[in-house]
């Protein structure tokens, strides 16, 4: 896995960067990396929900562990985690797009990736963050990024994306 915590993207091994995964999943984290310098601590907090609430459930401890107990085990269940998924969702639009401009997919190319990142959403990888699927919106994506459009509407990350783009192609 590849993961990015703080201003740090870590990778399984130096030699993964130079693969085409390598790429597609730095510019996926390097999305992460602007939304977390754009919206602050809170991108931290939103990410985390509802999973972070397992922390201060542990102070129920001090009023009663038959209310604790219950209550923090709650907090660790795959609850639906609907910011990591808004956030998530931007990076894989973004993830799809670099498939078209640094690898040239065709149009059944991108509804693939859309549909196999989308099981993403659903499985451990992050925790089942939305176990109802995502909407069908990154296959949207997957259309308007093969006629050449930018996968959201955000001109100062398409910017970031387009000069590592230009640096994936050199």
């Amino acid at each position: 896995f590849v993961t990015t915590l703080g201003n740090t993207i870590y990778y399984p091994n130096e030699a993964y960067t130079q693969t085409q995964a390598g790429i597609d999943v730095t510019i996926h984290e390097c999305t992460h990396l602007y939304d977390q310098k754009r919206f602050n601590f809170l991108y931290t907090l939103a990410y985390a929900l509802p999973q972070l609430l397992f922390l201060p459930s542990l102070l129920l401890f001090l009023i009663s562990w038959k209310l604790a107990i219950p209550v923090a085990l709650f907090f660790l269940l795959p609850i639906p985690a609907p910011w990591r998924t808004y956030f998530e969702k931007r990076a894989y639009s973004v993830q799809l797009y670099v498939y078209k401009q640094v690898w040239g997919s065709s149009l059944a190319e991108l509804y693939t990736a859309a549909d196999d990142l989308n099981k993403f959403f659903t499985n451990s990888t992050y925790y089942f963050m939305w176990p109802f699927g995502e909407d069908g919106s990154l296959r949207s994506v997957a259309a308007n990024v093969s006629v050449g459009n930018d996968p959201i509407d955000d001109p100062a990350l398409m910017t970031i994306v387009d000069a590592l783009v230009l640096a994936a192609k050199v």
